[in-house]
Protein backbone atom coordinates (compact mmCIF):
# COMPACT_ATOMS: atom_id res chain seq x y z
CA UNK A 1 0.00 0.00 0.00
CA UNK A 2 1.34 3.39 -0.92
CA UNK A 3 1.92 6.24 1.51
CA UNK A 4 -0.83 8.23 -0.15
CA UNK A 5 -3.35 5.40 0.39
CA UNK A 6 -2.26 4.98 4.02
CA UNK A 7 -2.69 8.74 4.68
CA UNK A 8 -6.10 8.76 3.01
CA UNK A 9 -7.17 5.75 5.04
CA UNK A 10 -5.88 7.42 8.24
CA UNK A 11 -7.73 10.70 7.60
CA UNK A 12 -11.00 9.04 6.53
CA UNK A 13 -12.31 8.59 10.11
CA UNK A 14 -11.46 12.25 10.89
CA UNK A 15 -13.25 13.44 7.76
CA UNK A 16 -16.27 11.28 8.63
CA UNK A 17 -16.29 12.65 12.18
CA UNK A 18 -16.14 16.23 10.91
CA UNK A 19 -18.98 15.58 8.48
CA UNK A 20 -21.12 13.99 11.22
CA UNK A 21 -20.48 16.89 13.63
CA UNK A 22 -21.30 19.43 10.92
CA UNK A 23 -24.61 17.76 10.07
CA UNK A 24 -25.57 17.39 13.74
CA UNK A 25 -24.60 21.01 14.44
CA UNK A 26 -26.69 22.27 11.55
CA UNK A 27 -29.68 20.25 12.75
CA UNK A 28 -29.32 21.56 16.32
CA UNK A 29 -29.01 25.16 15.13
CA UNK A 30 -32.17 24.78 13.07
CA UNK A 31 -34.04 23.38 16.10
CA UNK A 32 -32.78 26.22 18.29
CA UNK A 33 -33.93 28.77 15.72
CA UNK A 34 -37.42 27.25 15.64
CA UNK A 35 -37.59 27.23 19.43
CA UNK A 36 -36.58 30.89 19.65
CA UNK A 37 -39.11 31.79 16.98
CA UNK A 38 -41.89 30.06 18.93
CA UNK A 39 -40.97 31.93 22.13
CA UNK A 40 -40.95 35.24 20.28
CA UNK A 41 -44.36 34.54 18.74
CA UNK A 42 -45.90 33.69 22.12
CA UNK A 43 -44.34 36.65 23.86
CA UNK A 44 -45.22 39.05 21.04
CA UNK A 45 -48.92 38.34 21.60
CA UNK A 46 -48.46 39.04 25.32
CA UNK A 47 -46.67 42.31 24.59
CA UNK A 48 -49.40 43.33 22.18
CA UNK A 49 -52.06 42.62 24.81
CA UNK A 50 -50.13 44.64 27.40
CA UNK A 51 -49.79 47.57 25.02
CA UNK A 52 -53.51 47.54 24.26
CA UNK A 53 -54.43 47.25 27.95
CA UNK A 54 -52.17 50.21 28.74
CA UNK A 55 -53.88 52.28 26.05
CA UNK A 56 -57.31 51.33 27.43
CA UNK A 57 -56.34 52.41 30.95
CA UNK A 58 -55.00 55.70 29.58
CA UNK A 59 -58.36 56.26 27.86
CA UNK A 60 -60.18 55.53 31.14
CA UNK A 61 -57.95 58.04 32.89
CA UNK A 62 -58.65 60.63 30.19
CA UNK A 63 -62.39 60.07 30.70
CA UNK A 64 -61.98 60.50 34.46
CA UNK A 65 -60.11 63.75 33.94
CA UNK A 66 -62.91 65.01 31.71
CA UNK A 67 -65.38 64.24 34.51
CA UNK A 68 -63.19 66.15 36.97
CA UNK A 69 -63.09 69.07 34.55
CA UNK A 70 -66.90 69.15 34.50
CA UNK A 71 -67.25 67.64 31.02
CA UNK A 72 -69.01 64.41 31.96
CA UNK A 73 -70.91 64.36 28.64
CA UNK A 74 -67.57 64.11 26.78
CA UNK A 75 -66.25 61.31 29.00
CA UNK A 76 -66.75 57.89 27.42
CA UNK A 77 -65.18 54.85 29.03
CA UNK A 78 -67.28 51.85 27.95
CA UNK A 79 -65.23 50.99 24.88
CA UNK A 80 -61.94 51.25 26.78
CA UNK A 81 -63.25 48.96 29.53
CA UNK A 82 -64.29 46.41 26.91
CA UNK A 83 -60.92 46.57 25.12
CA UNK A 84 -59.02 46.06 28.37
CA UNK A 85 -61.22 43.10 29.30
CA UNK A 86 -60.85 41.55 25.83
CA UNK A 87 -57.07 41.84 25.91
CA UNK A 88 -56.89 40.51 29.47
CA UNK A 89 -58.85 37.44 28.33
CA UNK A 90 -56.41 37.01 25.44
CA UNK A 91 -53.52 37.14 27.90
CA UNK A 92 -55.21 34.65 30.22
CA UNK A 93 -55.35 32.25 27.28
CA UNK A 94 -51.72 32.86 26.27
CA UNK A 95 -49.73 31.67 29.28
CA UNK A 96 -46.37 30.43 27.99
CA UNK A 97 -43.70 31.32 30.56
CA UNK A 98 -43.00 30.32 34.15
CA UNK A 99 -44.62 32.78 36.54
CA UNK A 100 -46.81 34.29 33.84
CA UNK A 101 -49.97 32.69 35.26
CA UNK A 102 -49.40 34.28 38.67
CA UNK A 103 -48.66 37.69 37.13
CA UNK A 104 -51.81 37.46 35.01
CA UNK A 105 -53.88 36.54 38.07
CA UNK A 106 -52.47 39.56 39.93
CA UNK A 107 -53.38 41.72 36.95
CA UNK A 108 -56.95 40.33 36.97
CA UNK A 109 -57.25 41.14 40.70
CA UNK A 110 -55.81 44.65 40.21
CA UNK A 111 -58.20 45.25 37.29
CA UNK A 112 -61.21 44.25 39.41
CA UNK A 113 -60.06 46.56 42.21
CA UNK A 114 -59.49 49.38 39.73
CA UNK A 115 -62.98 48.96 38.25
CA UNK A 116 -64.58 49.11 41.69
CA UNK A 117 -62.78 52.39 42.40
CA UNK A 118 -63.58 53.72 38.94
CA UNK A 119 -67.26 52.93 39.38
CA UNK A 120 -67.27 54.66 42.79
CA UNK A 121 -65.62 57.66 41.14
CA UNK A 122 -68.20 57.74 38.35
CA UNK A 123 -71.08 57.47 40.85
CA UNK A 124 -69.94 60.52 42.83
CA UNK A 125 -71.85 63.72 42.14
CA UNK A 126 -69.87 65.89 44.56
CA UNK A 127 -66.72 67.28 42.92
CA UNK A 128 -64.66 67.11 46.16
CA UNK A 129 -65.60 63.44 46.60
CA UNK A 130 -64.75 62.80 42.96
CA UNK A 131 -61.33 64.36 43.43
CA UNK A 132 -60.72 62.35 46.58
CA UNK A 133 -61.74 59.13 44.81
CA UNK A 134 -59.61 59.95 41.74
CA UNK A 135 -56.45 60.76 43.63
Amino acid sequence: MSLRAKLALGFAPLALAMLTISIAGGFLLKQLGRSAERVLEDNYRTLLAIQRMTEAVEQLDDAALLVLAGRRESATSGAARGRFEDELKVQEGNITETGEMEATQRLRTAWSTYLQGYDRFQAQSDRVEQQREYF
